[in-house]
């Protein structure tokens, strides 16, 4: 009796070695596969946040873009409108010259 007693903790004992066994395997497997996961979760993460940045930079390049593009107009408005005053004054200064010479000669 004291033999079959002893036989049988020894099975339970193999049964419970085998079972922890197991279980370990099974835990390395969930944790390869968690860092797994976890790795494919980071790949993706770093591709949205690149895809992202991309997107972020493409907007930003077109706002600067349009800002140039209306400094540009302002600008070249600005220099016609300069150009404009100075053919006025130039007209300007041109008749009083052609007027004081014609004046200059009729008192001639």
């Amino acid at each position: 009796m004291a033999k079959q007693a002893i036989e049988k903790i020894r099975q339970t004992e193999e049964q419970a070695k085998s079972l922890i066994q197991d279980a370990q395997g099974k835990a390395r497997d969930i944790l390869k596969q968690a860092e797994s996961t976890l790795r494919e979760n980071d790949a993706r993460g770093m591709q949205e946040a690149r895809d992202e940045a991309q997107a972020l930079k493409e907007r930003v390049q077109k706002e600067a873009q349009a800002s140039v593009e209306g400094t540009k107009k302002a600008g070249q408005s600005a220099v016609e409108s300069i150009q404009r005053v100075e053919e006025e004054k130039i007209h300007a200064a041109a008749k009083a010259i052609m007027e004081r010479i014609v004046k200059s000669n009729g008192n001639s």
